[in-house]
């Protein structure tokens, strides 16, 4: 099993229309409503603050997500595919690479979308109450496609993201079905989401599945970062023109991803079956002591709900406090060339290499 080849890009942005006013919101709500029904996401018991979805220009690449509120500022999120805005025929799983002309065009397109909402103090004029420039860049979805050969096991793989270790902030979230959860795996903070799923399966579900796409193994790898993070990692300036922001971004893909994989998989040995796992600890000439953390750590692991929660259970039942003892074992583990986390036990794959050395291999 290997990497054949890896895409890099932004998968989704969102620009934010900031401090409308709750009747303008409510008019561009009208205003979408009469083009298709919105979705709720949020409110109150009295339906004065809310939050709707609405996927009216879903077809142009937009979703539009109003937000309303008698006592706070109130504004409008457009969420933007923007190859599919830009070009209507482009591949569904076709990343954007921003350049000066393309952020320019993508403006225009907004430009058109906003006069869509009824965003105008005057209609005839077509005056709009914010300019495309002044729109915040409120989010941007860093993402990178994996083609794996046809042997891969991507299902496998998921598993192996939702086993790994979680940085302290974020947690795990399920889809909305089994089936679903297989094959995507979330985990997320309150300003950073990262997922991997697999994208020939998300498409097929949503039956947009081109025909050439139909037999592929392509894992995608998606950061999604809003404003204070992005600004923070990429060492923006809130100030900075949106093509700036972007093509920042689209540069800082594989670091930003990297540093996420680096945590999930601290370990970069290769992922064997639990069995093989104990039997090359087992059968080395580690210390005894040595050994019984690692045979502790991989049972936890393999049984619990991943890498993070066995490490708290191991420090409790060690005594360990030292955050070298723990790189101690890693260590460990890297020699041996094996991972505390390990495949299923009626896995048809005896081995999966670390993803992180596969990616470096395929860049």
């Amino acid at each position: 099993m290997k990497i054949k080849k890896v895409d890099a890009g932004i998968h989704t942005l969102e620009l934010y229309a900031l401090r409308l006013t709750y009747s303008q919101c409510q008019k561009c709500m009208d205003t979408l409503a009469d083009l298709a029904p919105l979705k709720v996401l949020r409110r109150d018991p009295y339906n004065i603050d809310r939050t709707l979805l609405s996927n009216a220009l879903g077809s142009s690449g937009i979703r539009l997500i109003p937000w309303q509120s008698h006592d706070c500022s109130n504004g409008i999120g457009i969420i933007i595919n923007p190859n599919l805005l830009l070009d209507c025929n482009c591949s569904p799983i076709q990343l954007f690479d921003p350049s000066w002309k393309s952020c320019e065009r993508l403006l225009e397109q907004v430009e058109e979308v906003l006069h869509t909402l009824k965003l105008e103090d005057d209609p005839f004029h077509r005056n709009l109450i914010v300019s495309p420039e002044e729109l915040s860049l409120s989010q941007m979805d860093l993402t990178m496609n994996l083609w794996f050969s046809k042997d891969a096991d991507l299902v496998e793989i998921i598993r192996l993201f939702s086993k790994g270790n979680l940085p302290r902030s974020f947690d795990r979230q399920s889809c909305s079905t089994p089936e679903e959860t297989r094959h995507c795996f979330i985990a997320s903070s309150q300003t950073v989401t990262f997922k991997a799923y697999d994208k020939v399966y998300d498409l097929k579900r949503y039956g947009r599945c081109p025909f050439e796409l139909e037999h592929k193994k392509i894992l995608r790898i998606e950061v999604s970062l809003k404003r204070k993070s992005f600004l923070e990692k990429l060492e923006l300036d809130r100030g900075d023109d949106l093509y700036t922001m972007l093509s920042v971004g689209h540069r800082s893909v594989w670091p930003v991803l990297e540093n996420y994989l680096e945590r999930l998989f601290p370990c970069s040995g290769t992922h064997r079956t639990y069995q093989e796992t104990i039997r090359r600890i087992d059968s080395s000439s580690l210390s005894e002591k040595k050994k019984e953390r690692m045979t502790y750590l991989v049972a936890k692991t393999s049984a619990g709900t991943g890498l993070d929660t066995a490490l708290k259970k191991m420090k409790k039942e060690f005594s360990l406090s030292d955050y070298r003892t723990i790189d101690a074992l890693y260590d460990a583990f890297e020699k041996l060339d094996i991972n505390p986390i390990t495949l299923c036990n009626n896995s048809d794959l005896s081995e999966v290499p670390s993803i992180r050395k596969m990616i470096k291999k395929s860049i």
